[in-house]
């Protein structure tokens, strides 16, 4: 059983996160290791476990970068760590941006950090419109092998987007 079957809701990039919050209660009232410390050891052992699942798969949907990755990997989408490519044009846009981080540390002028966040701002809001279209598109239900691979590679460049977010705010 999939976190969307779990949770009787369908396979979608965007969901109501409202309804699985809900959903969500329901299913952690149900199955809380609490509600069966009378019975038996097997039985508690059962209700932990689907305790434990119910907790990782609703952190798993609610976020929607973990949720667009999980529907990858569950469409068959395959990640290796360390190994993924992203375009080279991309790559040369986060360096720049890395630069301008590293010449930052040395002179941490304020409006320099507003505008590096502008710019990192600007190429999310830039792949989400780009994304958005495509994930409206695409039938989940027999996916095109193609969009899912433009879906991962959006997937790895806010990865990209998100690590240098951090590094400008640490």
């Amino acid at each position: 059983m999939n976190y969307f079957e779990l949770f009787e809701i369908p396979v979608s990039f965007e969901l109501d996160t409202v309804e699985l919050k809900r959903k969500y209660y329901v299913l952690s009232k149900t199955f809380h290791p609490d509600r069966f410390t009378l019975k038996s050891e097997t039985e508690q052992l059962l209700a932990l476990n689907q305790s434990t699942e119910i907790n990782k798969a609703y952190r798993t949907l609610k976020e929607r970068q973990s949720r667009i990755r999980y529907i990858l990997e569950l469409k068959g989408v395959i990640f290796v760590e360390g190994q993924e490519k992203v375009p080279q044009d991309f790559l040369m846009e986060m360096m720049e941006i890395n630069e301008s981080l590293m010449e930052l540390k040395l002179d941490p002028e304020p409006s320099s950090i507003r505008r590096i966040e502008k710019q990192i701002e600007e190429i999310e809001t830039s792949l989400g419109k780009e994304i958005s279209a495509v994930m409206e598109l695409i039938d989940l239900d027999n996916p095109d092998e193609s969009k899912l691979e433009l879906v991962k590679i959006y997937y790895l460049k806010t990865k990209y987007l998100q690590r240098l977010r951090e590094n400008l705010f640490n």
